[in-house]
Parts: structure tokens; sequence; C-alpha cells
């Protein structure tokens, strides 16, 4: 149901907030059809919360007298946050939950760029919510999906 919603809430987020009825009554009895969105203004409070605050994975050892365990659960959390921070992942996840805020759908893909550094290093990237839109599904996180893959219209030019 929250797919069948979405186009709305983005077209409420972009400032169209009026129905079309709505609107035609209002031009017609020559009043301003415009109106104001007060909540983006708690969509930006909380999503800026949670870039001001972002999660963090912390690699604990399983025997916490051990010192090599703790030195190597270390290690990993900084290995891990090196990563992160260099493929803008803070960023990214705050773009991906603002999403989920105004639309109810958030995602984003991560993969082994090779372009940056032959070696291979991690990207994380934003995935536009329309590229995902598919109305077949009715679960947020996609769990039924026997595969997934992003479609978008390419405009024809000329």
């Amino acid at each position: 149901r929250f797919r069948e919603r979405a186009l709305e809430c983005v077209r409420f987020v972009a400032g169209d907030q009026i129905d079309e009825v709505t609107r035609a009554e209002l031009k017609g009895a020559r009043r301003p059809d415009t109106a104001i969105n007060i909540t983006q203004r708690y969509i930006r409070y909380v999503s800026g919360t949670q870039r001001r605050s972002p999660q963090a994975l912390i690699f604990r050892p399983t025997v916490v007298d051990d010192r090599m365990q703790q030195m190597v659960g270390d290690f990993t959390t900084q290995g891990f946050e090196w990563a992160y921070r260099l493929a803008n992942g803070p960023h990214v996840l705050a773009d991906v939950f603002e999403d989920s805020l105004s639309t109810g759908m958030g995602f984003s893909d991560k993969y082994l760029d090779k372009l940056r550094d032959p070696r291979g290093l991690t990207a994380y990237v934003r995935v536009p919510w329309d590229e995902m839109y598919w109305p077949e599904c009715s679960a947020t996180n996609l769990a039924p999906t026997r595969w997934r893959a992003r479609e978008n219209w390419i405009e024809k030019y000329g």
C-alpha cells in the first residue's frame, strides 16, 4: 500500500499538495491555490538529527579477557570505519534515510569500485526511489522478490 502512495508523497514534498479537484475549485473562485508545506520542516529536523548522530559498527571480542581478540576487534572496527568514510557512507545513509521519510522508500547500493583504485575500493551510493518503485511488491524491504533490478526511463531527444 505504501508504494501506491509513494508518487503522491513525492509530489507533496515537491510542493504539489492540492489535488486537481480542489485546485479547480480554488481557481474557479479566484482564490490562490498555494499550500504551505510544514511537514518538510519536520522531515529536515529528523533527518538532520540522524546526520549529526550517525550509526557506528563496533566489532567486539567474544571473550572479553582475550587480548588478541580485542586487538583484532579494534583493527576490524578501524578498517570498517576507514572504508565507510572513504565511500562517503554517512552522507549516503542520511540521504537514504531522508528518502524513506518523505516517500516511504529509501535504497542504497554497495559495490567494489575499481575506477578509483585497481585493487578495488568500497563504493556506497544512493539509489533514486523511482528506480526501485515496483507496484507488484507489497513488502517494504522487497523481501518476497525473487530477483531485483533497477529500471529507469530515458527520454528520447531529437
